[in-house]
């Protein structure tokens, strides 16, 4: 029987879930909302005979598919995917997709924060034992583009609460939740809701699977086997004790390698370490490899990364803590006897940004805030009588100032604490042009 596929958004994830699926026989719908790319589709598919391009969604077009495959910037929450979902309608997301036509071992790592940073923490280990394995999903390279090539492979997914949003049957073999924090509610609408998708990585897990959860996590309704990982030994797999990680099989506990050796800055980090450390060990990884690929590994771009440093003024980009737990990981990472300077700000994700002010560092000297959020993040501040604070229009405005006013001793933090689409394309650009920015002033100011 043939079928219609609609794909509805064709970035990176439609695109691979096309090419996974595409056959004569079945026809297809394609759709972005993004009125450029339907121009580039209508020029892509004019030859075709059995692809379609759509240029909106409606009751109509959904009463005619067979199949729904979402990408993850399209919500379950619109309009036409609730009532798809009502009338029947097969609505799964690429990574569901993806997952199904998967025959090799799937690790499966979400959380709030340090998603990016433990799966390639884990895919070097990975490396250094010599392993056949991809890094897909979440961060950057869709599942469906690497089925084709798969056999014997080891698939570590990054997973984003978007992506989890619409999978049925999704089951990695070992799932990993690193931390839950506020994030994401202009999607998701309440914490109750972003939490529930965290927890949708487990729901499809047996008795053979793994779950790799931080210590402190509910962990209720997992069925399958729980690895917790933390600081202290006190029921923990994986854990942190007199600077060193040690992992406890159950049987013995043996220590991995010296909390030393790790070149990432922040106990939230250690925690990442300790979460790839338990899933290594569950994918039997011998503990040579394992320190292999925690000495060797270089921390991400964009996340607490020291780019400049001039006259005893340090600079960092964090430009990837979009959520207000990533800023209070990063003003806890900075060394406690040098004064900081705080970037903050971004567009709107409906955060609270009252717990930065409750629990504000002593060290924070001064901080600037910028764009759509910056007069929402001044008032919030003074209603904690937080003075110490000034608003700019833009990042560039706010870089300016925190070099006129950073002195030897000074580290200038960029860590918005949200989005970057009111002036950026995403965190990247707005961690690159952060960079520019501080060039810019320093050659200015040489000029001058």
């Amino acid at each position: 029987m043939h079928k219609s596929v609609l794909i509805w958004g064709f970035a990176s994830s439609g695109e691979a879930s096309f090419d996974l699926l595409y056959n004569k026989k079945d026809k297809f719908f394609v759709f972005d909302s993004d009125k450029d790319v339907q121009q580039r589709l209508i020029s892509k598919f004019s030859n075709w005979k059995n692809v379609f391009v759509l240029t909106g969604v409606n009751r109509d077009v959904i009463d005619g598919m067979d199949i729904i495959i979402i990408s993850p910037a399209v919500s379950v929450f619109d309009k036409n995917i609730c009532y798809a979902k009502t009338i029947g309608k097969e609505v799964i997301s690429e990574l569901e997709l993806g997952a199904r036509k998967f025959a090799g071992k799937l690790v499966a790592i979400t959380g709030t924060n340090g998603k990016t940073t433990t799966t390639r923490l884990v895919g070097n280990i990975l490396k250094c034992a010599g392993k056949n394995y991809e890094l897909v999903g979440n961060i950057g390279t869709p599942i469906c583009s690497k089925i084709k090539k798969s056999r014997h492979k080891i698939f570590v997914c990054e997973v984003s609460s978007f992506q989890l949003e619409a999978v049925r049957t999704f089951r990695p073999h070992i799932a990993c939740l690193l931390n839950i924090s506020e994030d994401h509610l202009d999607r998701h609408k309440t914490m109750k809701n972003y939490v529930n998708m965290k927890y949708r990585i487990f729901e499809n897990q047996g008795k053979k699977d793994y779950a790799v959860v931080q210590n402190g996590l509910p962990v209720g309704n997992i069925k399958s086997n729980i690895v917790t990982f933390g600081y202290g030994e006190q029921n923990n797999s994986c854990y942190l004790l007199n600077g060193q990680i040690w992992y406890d099989n159950g049987r013995h506990s043996e220590v991995i390698c010296s909390a030393e050796e790790v070149k990432m800055l922040g106990r939230h980090n250690l925690e990442n370490v300790m979460a790839g450390v338990a899933i290594c060990k569950l994918l039997k990884i011998k503990n040579k490899h394992i320190v292999c690929g925690i000495k060797t590994f270089e921390p991400s771009k964009h996340r607490l990364q020291m780019v400049k440093e001039r006259g005893g003024i340090r600079f960092f980009d964090d430009s990837k803590a979009t959520n207000i737990d990533a800023v209070k990981q990063a003003l806890l990472s900075m060394n406690s006897d040098r004064k900081v300077i705080l970037l903050l700000g971004g567009s709107e994700k409906g955060l609270s940004y009252e717990y930065i002010f409750e629990n504000l560092p002593q060290n924070v000297k001064k901080i600037l805030t910028f764009g759509e959020l910056s007069a929402k993040i001044v008032q919030t501040a003074r209603e904690y009588n937080v003075q110490n604070i000034q608003g700019f229009k833009t990042l560039r405005e706010a870089t300016y100032e925190a070099c006129k006013i950073a002195e030897n001793g000074c580290d200038v933090l960029l860590s918005p604490g949200s989005a970057s689409f009111d002036e950026f394309e995403n965190y990247e650009d707005r961690g690159e042009k952060f960079l520019e920015y501080i060039n810019a002033f320093y050659k200015e100011t040489v000029e001058q």
